[in-house]
């Protein structure tokens, strides 16, 4: 980071807030929806005017930007450069730095005289991370020479089928889960969102998901009763009904879950909980039931687990292109009957940190 710009007074000043990031997605019906990415506007514009600087207060202009190698680098704006504006809440919002849109301009008026004019777009700092309860994404993939160590517990990669690109992950065998680490970025964050895609060859389908300690029973998980495509969300040994998914699954081909969670009472209660299958609500609750929120070794609040979970019947289930997300509010409503799962997926994508 340059220094801070110099300690100069501007004449005048010319100030454009700037835009929110958002993304549109048009459906094939002609529907709009719209994706807000972030808490924070991105580039503010700031022109600055300087009238008859000495060629040494000029010179400070000019050896900034020298300083900031052009517009490569950001800073921070001395409160000279505000002097008279009593709320800069706009103009300069906290933890924003700025970086040169342009060379400064000199002209010269008289002898060792000059007036400079300067550009500069304001920017969220890289290095303060992102606004809390910004939408944020982690997306796992299963691909050789992706750094996947940590990410999930079983290094398990099939050849046999894959919904994006080669390779999906696997599990065979009886009660064969996969965890994935972080999956959540935002921990504290009010709502989890989980996409993902899932291939299965039978009835005898997706069992749990969710976040569990395997030794104590604390923390969450979504079970689905394989024989009547009955879901429900479990919390210690007790459920709660969220729907039925008996008629929307696709056996032998790719179906997408899209799972949301909005903690409203905190990490310490049941969440509310809406689960949508190829696109469509099975159901929103806030169960009343038992919890306790996971800790130590056996599970984290911020890891997600999909299980195999039957106890005789070893049929091969693949998942691919996984999205753990957080943010301060929903992607979608919580009781939106339908979804797009292509645009659920491309919101993540854009939002993957």
């Amino acid at each position: 980071m340059a220094p801070d710009f110099p300690a100069l007074a501007p004449s005048s000043r010319t100030f454009t807030q700037g835009v929110q990031p958002v993304t549109t997605f048009e459906t094939y019906s002609g529907l709009e929806n719209r994706v807000l990415l972030g808490a924070n506007q991105a580039r503010l514009s700031l022109a600055l005017g300087f009238q008859n600087l000495t060629e040494t207060q000029f010179n400070l202009i000019l050896d900034h930007y020298e300083q900031a190698q052009g517009s490569y680098d950001t800073f921070a704006l001395s409160s000279q450069v505000f002097a008279g504006i009593t709320d800069t809440s706009y103009i300069s919002p906290a933890s924003y730095v700025y970086r040169y849109a342009a060379p400064p301009s000199v002209a010269w008026v008289s002898p060792g005289i000059a007036s400079v004019s300067v550009e500069l777009v304001g920017l969220v700092p890289i290095n303060n991370g992102p606004t809390p309860g910004q939408l944020q994404a982690t997306a796992f993939s299963f691909e050789d020479g992706e750094a996947q160590e940590g990410v999930f517990d079983q290094d398990i990669r099939s050849t046999d089928r894959a919904f994006d690109g080669a390779k999906s992950a696997k599990t065979r065998y009886a009660f064969a889960d996969i965890k994935f680490t972080d999956a959540f970025p935002e921990i504290d964050a009010q709502y989890y969102m989980w996409s993902w895609r899932c291939y299965a060859v039978s009835n005898q389908y997706l069992t749990y998901f969710g976040t569990r300690d395997v030794v104590s029973g604390a923390g969450w998980d979504i079970k689905r009763a394989s024989s009547t495509g009955a879901v429900g969300f479990y919390g210690s040994s007790s459920s709660a009904n969220i729907g039925s998914d008996s008629s929307l699954l696709v056996f032998n081909d790719w179906n997408h879950f899209y799972l949301q969670l909005n903690w409203l009472n905190g990490k310490n209660s049941p969440p509310e909980v809406s689960v949508w299958i190829n696109g469509t609500l099975i159901g929103r609750i806030t169960p009343t039931v038992p919890y306790t929120q996971p800790s130590g070794t056996n599970a984290s609040i911020g890891d997600f687990r999909v299980t195999r979970g039957n106890s005789t019947i070893n049929l091969s289930r693949y998942y691919d292109y996984c999205f753990g997300a957080t943010a301060g509010a929903p992607l979608v409503p919580m009781d939106q009957a339908t979804i797009v799962p292509a645009d659920i997926e491309a919101a993540l994508t854009a939002a993957v940190i």
